[in-house]
């Protein structure tokens, strides 16, 4: 660790120009023989205060530093990761969308959900994520209160609308998360349609 020095200088000059260059050339005090030893003493108290609070205000501003650099790690990690998380947003294969989890709210939409249910991302983000219910289904509990997601496995069946008005067997998965400093929700929807179609005439074979 770098050492501070206080640095007094005995001197027989006493005019003020010359202890002006003194000064300017890195002496910190300096005393004018004869010297009295209690001035001397008080000086040197003088010194050590100084070199306490040097040595302090170093350490704060190395804290500082430090705290600084850490806040700048953690952000840029954020922002990596926020950008992983929107590239595969974007990039999923299945209808996505983030929606606050109070009001229902669309924050988000990927492309995926924009190309089958025919709703411009634009048209999507002045709805709510109920909008999506068509008319007489009963509100999924699970999938509205403030739990929703909490469950790994909780996967849900429901109905979902297209623009056009096509209703849609879906799969429906959701996550909570903190989306800038309020709950939102990931939901993921997965058309379950054809399966289903097939799973009943499976069974009118059977019977």
């Amino acid at each position: 660790a770098e050492r501070l020095i206080y640095i007094i200088m005995l001197t027989a000059e006493s005019s003020q120009s010359e202890m002006a260059r003194v000064l300017e050339a890195g002496i910190d005090d300096y005393i004018v023989k004869p010297y009295d030893p209690h001035g001397l003493r008080a000086r040197i108290q003088v010194g050590i205060r100084l070199l306490g609070l040097q040595s302090a205000l170093k350490k704060r501003v190395v804290d500082l530093e430090s705290a600084l650099m850490q806040r700048a790690r953690a952000q840029a990690a954020h922002r990596e990761a926020e950008t992983k998380f929107r590239i595969l947003f974007a990039s999923s294969p299945l209808p996505t969308w983030m929606h606050d989890a109070d009001s229902g709210r669309i924050r988000e939409v990927n492309d995926k959900a924009v190309s089958i249910y025919g709703y411009s991302r634009e048209e999507f983000l002045k709805m709510k994520i109920s909008d999506l219910e068509p008319p007489g289904q009963t509100l999924d509990a699970g999938l509205s209160q403030r739990g929703l997601g909490q469950d790994k496995n909780d996967i849900r069946t429901r109905n979902y609308r297209t623009k056009e008005g096509r209703i849609l067997d879906v799969e429906v998965g959701a996550r909570v998360f903190d989306f800038h400093g309020r709950k939102g929700v990931l939901l993921v929807a997965q058309d379950v349609t054809e399966r289903k179609r097939l799973e009943v005439e499976l069974r009118h074979a059977q019977k």
